[in-house]
């Protein structure tokens, strides 16, 4: 009904058109976006997917993954990656 307005149309064509715009948009998200959707036993399945690959992260121990502290410039590895290449940050640290 974007740009109608009631005037283009007898009162009874304007209650029709009404009334079938509004069951469309109720009828909407039942036929056309289920994809949005995921039923309760696929979640299940994709949890049983994940959680083995969880566990065994959580079983290894922390490699030397250069961390840093939020608000800092970052890692030091970050600038040596850059100067491999000949490269350097805009701003400098």
């Amino acid at each position: 009904m974007v740009g109608v307005t009631a005037a283009q149309y007898s009162d009874e064509e304007f209650r029709e058109k009404l009334t079938r715009d509004i069951q469309e948009f109720s009828r909407s998200p039942v036929q056309k976006e289920l994809w949005d959707f995921q039923r309760a036993d696929m979640v299940e399945a994709g949890w049983r997917v994940v959680e083995p690959v969880l566990d065994v992260w959580n079983a290894l121990p922390p490699r030397d993954f250069p961390n840093y502290a939020a608000g800092t410039w970052g890692p030091m590895e970050a600038d040596d990656l850059l100067e491999r290449e000949g490269r350097q940050w805009r701003v400098r640290r």
